[in-house]
């Protein structure tokens, strides 16, 4: 992977809390399965427009670039023209990269968070949320697999980054969702690495893991009612799982 953890933020010991959202449904899938599903990201563009695209600031000073291109191919004896092939090209590149990068976005915080539930907990009464830390992901991901921190940001000015890196687009994000502090697994098909094929139709990746290593604890939503946590307990135990299912922590009632 071109990025280490230290390049995109993550804290070294590993210490912050990550939340995952989700419906039963999806939990007992992780479960059974025992694998974190990375979704393509050109699936991901009706929710965010702006996965892996670039700057405006890009675009806009290679619209005046005409002069700059004739004085330059000239110099270098190239054929009128070549400049604007190359970003062009290098454009064609950032744009087929959604096809081949996949991703898996968690919720870094101290506790549980009332929007998150809401947002991609898959329905207030059915919802769960799974707790890990960064030092647990990081131990179970392979090599294969990246991990960072998204960082939050406008596209009206440069990135104080390399954007000719192809990945560098996937861990920026507009400033509009901040509320996410989102870390983010990221891999690309690309990679010689991924140790199995990866088909042009493939909409995701699976990357296996042991439950009883990478997850912390399991939590119900606040808005449950109280046999759902027997529920889910049971199924969790059912499949194989000794993860301690609990109510989210918001759900704790004041003293008055």
């Amino acid at each position: 992977m071109a990025y280490t953890l230290e390049n995109w933020g993550i804290d070294t010991p590993g210490r912050t809390s990550l939340w995952r959202y989700m419906s039963l449904s999806k939990l007992l899938q992780m479960l059974q399965s025992r694998t974190i599903w990375l979704a393509r990201v050109d699936t991901l563009l009706a929710e965010d427009p702006y996965e892996g695209s670039l700057p405006f600031t890009y675009f806009q000073l290679q619209s005046d670039q005409s002069d700059r291109d004739a004085a330059m191919e000239k110099k270098h004896s190239e054929a009128p023209g070549t400049r604007k092939q190359m970003r062009d090209m290098f454009l064609a590149m950032h744009q087929m990269e959604r096809l081949r990068t996949y991703v898996s976005c968690w919720h870094a915080a101290i506790t549980d968070n009332a929007a998150m539930w809401k947002l991609y907990g898959g329905g207030s009464d059915g919802s769960i949320c799974v707790q890990t830390t960064t030092a647990r992901m990081m131990k179970i991901v392979p090599d294969w697999v990246g991990i960072g921190k998204i960082k939050y940001t406008s596209y009206d000015k440069n990135w104080d980054v390399n954007v000719s890196n192809s990945y560098t687009p996937f861990f920026h994000k507009r400033s509009c969702f901040q509320h996410e502090n989102e870390i983010r697994l990221l891999t690309n098909s690309s990679l010689d690495d991924i140790p199995f094929d990866v088909s042009n139709e493939a909409t995701g990746l699976p990357v296996q893991f042991d439950p009883n290593e990478l997850l912390l604890r399991i939590h119900v939503s606040p808005t449950s009612d109280s046999w759902f946590l027997d529920v889910v307990q049971k199924a969790v135990s059912s499949l194989g799982v000794d993860v301690p299912v609990e109510p989210a922590p918001m759900s704790i009632l004041p003293v008055f």
